[in-house]
């Protein structure tokens, strides 16, 4: 398996998520839907630039999915022999099936081969949530000036030599849950104490550093990729 087979299977329902009474209403929604969501994307830096291309990740799926009431729901995940695989389905508030797909991280992958099953497992689930958006709400991604494949399918190929950095808003949302992780946990010594002992998840061990003068800990987060950001949200959350 090489880096470009990630295994996706896609679904798509004829359910409408939009608003109007004609074809033409309801592109004039779709196009009022992308004008609102391009400035939203952009500002708070949800996409990853891949090979030239604006990739829309997670937090912009369903940030998109959230101004149209569709929510991404995962249906089950289960390990396979050198990964994971999980099912997402796209729903409306009242519970319609407007799109579904199926995702898997393997080891296989260059990026994931040293990575834990949790960090797996919540990648297979993060690309399924994102394709599954994509089934029912790529053309808007697309109307606002974004490719429509998800950053995080791409995230599992190499793209030009390197990885895509995390956003802005990535770190800054990762600095608060850190902060709260830090004071619930009673300090960096305690944290240290789970390390040692095992307890402290790969994705969050992977940020403790030595500060500029090598006499406290602090977290290392100025070169951290948009995977890597993921993972560890989905660690401490």
């Amino acid at each position: 398996m090489t880096d470009t087979d990630l295994i996706i299977r896609e679904e798509q329902t004829s359910v409408s998520v939009l608003e109007g009474d004609s074809p033409a209403a309801r592109v004039v929604f779709a196009q009022a839907t992308a004008r609102a969501l391009a400035p939203v994307i952009t500002e708070g830096h949800l996409y990853a630039d891949i090979s030239g291309k604006k990739h829309v990740l997670y937090e912009g799926w369903t940030t998109l999915g959230q101004m149209l009431g569709v929510f991404p729901v995962t249906m089950w995940s289960r390990p396979l022999a050198n990964g994971y695989e999980a099912r997402v389905e796209a729903r409306t508030l009242g519970g319609a099936l407007v799109g579904a797909a199926e995702a898997e991280c393997t080891r296989d992958e260059d990026n994931w081969k040293d990575r834990d099953d949790y960090a797996l497992r919540s990648m297979a689930q993060t690309r399924a949530g994102s394709k599954a958006l994509r089934m029912c709400l790529g053309f808007i991604v697309t109307l606002a000036g974004f490719d429509a494949v998800p950053a995080e399918e791409m995230l599992g190929v190499k793209s030009a030599g390197r990885q895509a950095k995390a956003t802005e808003k990535q770190i800054k949302f990762l600095r608060g849950l850190l902060s709260e992780f830090t004071q619930q946990a009673g300090g960096f010594d305690k944290i240290l104490v789970l390390q040692d002992e095992g307890k402290l998840p790969e994705a969050i061990a992977n940020l403790l550093d030595l500060d500029a003068n090598g006499d406290k800990m602090v977290w290392h987060l100025s070169d951290l990729t948009a995977a890597g950001a993921s993972a560890a949200i989905e660690a401490l959350k």
